[in-house]
């Protein structure tokens, strides 16, 4: 450091005026952020140790210049960085931020030390490890957690995204940012389809190669809630069940994958007889009927989406012939079926088997 240098701040020392202060400060504040590496360790050790004093001296609008300052240098000194890094957010901002000479010790204890406005700042940090992700996530503020999960550069171990995709279930925040992350596998994302919005279920059907049963069991544990919920303890009839919860029309879909899944036939009649306006008898023919195309007609003219009818078709098979797996020939060729049908035609078909007798079997059809 030069003489010049040295005569200045001994002069600056010498005034103990607010203004001697504050200019002593900034003094040394500029000789970190121009020449800290010509500093050698003594000279860096004496301006920390005296900027460490004065920054309990000096007004928040000079604690914050001085932080702006050394929040790019790494050769900043470290205690100083860590006391303005847990002064008032407007101070420690820039630091929690940017600043390298803050390592995970320092953000951890922040983070559990401080105001939500500090953890904000360093959910937005440009490397945020593992263990700063765990401590953030640990606060369970969900804005905090919310822009962790939005930063690119931030690392979520697996324990915690698996974590943060069971807390997905109930706060919706965190759906779009998870869907987003580089960490979440498909079998995370297959957890995820039982809850989001139609828009994500489309996103996670076009971004993750997910089985669609794999997809009918990541919606069971919500929908056997929703059940529970609706349905209570009372003993009722199917019918009864299947007739409280038509008022709402979008748990039906999910129930008939439910109540299928579950082995529950009659309920499924009933629930299924509901929503596509046929009767009993004939739901139970589609839902036996060999190949599954009266069933896709079905489905696909009551709106039924292609991954819940995937999983209805899936379970009517297996209930059908009562065996795990349905061959991938068979699963594809009816899922090119439901992909070509025009809506119009298979409404046209299942008018016609809704004015038929209850007994007749209806015929798949051509669309």
């Amino acid at each position: 450091m030069v003489d010049q240098n040295l005569l200045q701040l001994q002069d600056l020392a010498r005034d103990k005026t607010p203004a001697g202060r504050r200019a002593l400060t900034t003094t040394i504040g500029d000789l970190f952020c121009r020449h800290s590496d010509r500093m050698s360790e003594p000279e860096r050790a004496l301006m920390g140790g005296i900027l460490l004093q004065l920054i309990g001296e000096v007004e928040v609008s000079v604690r914050q210049a001085l932080a702006q300052r050394l929040a790019g240098v790494p050769a900043a000194p470290h205690d100083v960085v860590v006391a303005l890094a847990n002064d008032i957010v407007e101070v420690a901002r820039p630091l929690l931020q940017e600043s390298p000479v803050l390592n995970d010790p320092d953000l951890i204890e922040i983070v559990r030390q401080r105001s939500e406005d500090h953890q904000f700042a360093i959910a937005l940090r440009k490397d945020v490890s593992e263990s700063v992700s765990d401590a953030l996530v640990a606060t369970e503020r969900q804005s905090v957690i919310a822009n962790l999960l939005q930063n690119p550069n931030a690392r979520i171990s697996a324990k915690t995204m698996d974590y943060l995709v069971e807390q997905s279930e109930r706060v919706d925040a965190y759906h779009n940012p998870l869907l987003t992350r580089a960490e979440l596998t498909p079998e995370l994302a297959g957890r995820m389809y039982g809850w989001v919005s139609s828009v994500l279920k489309a996103h996670i059907l076009a971004h993750y190669a997910i089985d669609p049963l794999t997809l009918a069991q990541a919606t069971a544990t919500v929908v056997q809630e929703l059940a529970d919920q609706h349905l209570g303890t009372a003993k009722t009839t199917e019918d009864e069940l299947a007739e409280r919860l038509e008022a709402d029309q979008s748990l039906l879909p999910p129930l008939i994958v439910q109540a299928l899944r579950d082995g529950e036939i009659p309920l499924f009649l009933a629930l299924f007889a509901r929503f596509t306006g046929l009767s009993r008898t004939m739901a139970r023919d589609l839902l036996y009927e060999s190949r599954g195309e009266a069933l896709c007609i079905t489905c696909k003219a009551s709106g039924i989406d292609r991954s819940t009818f995937a999983s209805i078709y899936l379970l009517s098979r297996k209930a059908r012939y009562h065996q795990k797996n349905v061959p991938l020939s068979d699963m594809a060729g009816i899922l090119a079926m439901y992909d070509r049908l025009s809506p119009i035609a298979a409404a046209s078909l299942l008018e016609k088997w809704r004015s038929q007798s209850a007994t007749v079997q209806p015929a798949a059809g051509s669309a």
